[in-house]
């Protein structure tokens, strides 16, 4: 993503500076006493730190807890965000069933889950006329934010499911999924790159973070599916899912904390939607060995609308860039082939989804700061530039399945 007029509330600095009020510089800087054991990385928050480190924001005073971004009024600049997101979900099913007189059938699964997950972003500002220590536009130079973050962990959830035949032609269905319960890991490291020259005096340097890890349990949606289909004698099959995600309840949770999630997972009760899922497919036999299908899928979004349209959305460490997603709409067709006790089955699965890209969040003209409550001073208000982003996925299954 690229950004043009960028002003001192649409910048990063920007953001880092609103989130530094009530901060001394004291509290983000390296003591110049070298036999000091003060390390700012494990006293305050990273992105402050870095921020400081990097001259991203710089104090107003020597004596006062208030900063200034390195982009200001009248600071002429420009933008970009690079993201790359790459992992895999794992699941292995162990799955027992049963039926009823041919009427009622009933089954059970455990899926243990393996999860991986992989972000590398970088965003960076070029700009002329900015502020450091002169409080005068003097600066001109860039700046490069890169984060790195891998997560794994691994999880179990339990599955029961029941289908009754109403009729010979008509089926109900009723689904249950229990929450996966995760045990996650996150390793994660940032840096700032800058080179920055003021009247003649540069400023070229790397700032980075210690390398970070964190273990701590994440809870996902439970869901529930219920479903209905009429058989049309041996020519085919009409089938209606409805599926409830109940998003807003996942909680994560730290077992050697009482409360370290519980500002976190109050926001999400806030700020989270259940999501709804309405399927509808087809199955017509064309011969008694072949078959072809057709399916739609539509899915709700999992954010309350206020919050896509620029309410705080608070982050976590150094990464502040995320995506909000809209509705997303499936669109399937396959054809399947019966063998006595074989079958073959190829699909085609198109998935369109609708999202907006945050470089970080917006942030109100007044924050609550614990550090300084009786702060009166108003900050001004953050609002990054927001893209559109619409995404196509195209995918092709084969399924081979043998009976014995």
């Amino acid at each position: 993503a690229g950004y043009s007029g960028i002003t001192g509330a649409s910048s990063l600095s920007g953001y880092i500076a609103h989130l530094s009020e009530g901060y001394s510089v004291a509290d983000l800087a390296y003591p110049d006493n070298s036999g000091s054991s003060y390390d700012p990385y494990n006293n305050n928050p990273w992105l402050n730190v870095l921020g400081y480190q990097s001259y991203l924001i710089n104090p107003k005073s020597t004596t006062g807890n208030t900063w200034n971004s390195i982009v200001g009024n009248g600071t002429n600049t420009t933008g970009d965000l690079y993201v790359r997101e790459k992992g895999s979900i794992d699941e292995y099913n162990f799955n027992v069933g049963g039926n009823i007189y041919n009427v009622f059938y009933w089954g059970l699964g455990i899926a243990v889950t393996d999860f991986s997950y992989d972000i590398q972003s970088g965003y960076g500002e070029n700009f002329t006329g900015g502020y450091i220590s002169s409080g005068s536009p003097s600066v001109d130079g860039w700046y490069l934010m890169r984060n790195a973050l891998h997560t794994n962990g691994s999880g179990i959830k339990v599955n029961l499911g029941v289908i009754m035949r109403a009729t010979d032609n008509f089926r109900l269905g009723f689904a249950f999924h229990t929450p996966n319960y995760y045990k996650m890991t996150d390793s994660y490291v940032a840096s700032v790159k800058y080179d920055f020259n003021e009247s003649g005096t540069r400023y070229d340097d790397l700032a980075e973070t210690p390398s970070g890890s964190y273990d701590y349990e994440f809870q996902s949606p439970w869901r529930m599916i219920a479903s209905a289909a009429y058989v049309f004698g041996q020519s085919g099959i009409l089938s209606f899912d409805y599926e409830y995600t109940s998003s807003n309840n996942m909680s994560f949770d730290d077992p050697y904390s009482v409360d370290a999630f519980y500002k976190t997972n109050q926001e999400i009760t806030e700020m989270v939607s259940p999501m709804h899922t309405f399927k509808i497919g087809g199955e017509f036999r064309i011969t008694p060995q072949i078959s072809a299908r057709l399916g739609y899928a539509y899915q709700t979004s999992p954010v309350k609308s206020e919050y896509r349209s620029g309410r705080e959305i608070p982050t976590a460490g150094t990464l502040t860039m995320f995506t909000l997603d809209r509705e997303t709409n499936y669109f399937t067709v396959g054809l399947g082939y019966r063998f006595s006790n074989v079958y073959v089955d190829m699909a085609y699965m198109h998935r369109y989804r609708r999202s907006e890209l945050f470089p970080f969040s917006p942030l109100p003209a007044a924050v609550d700061n614990p550090y300084n409550p009786d702060q009166t001073e108003p900050s001004l208000a953050i609002s990054p530039q927001i893209s559109s982003l619409t995404d196509h996925n195209n995918s092709f299954v084969l399924t081979l399945g043998v009976k014995f």
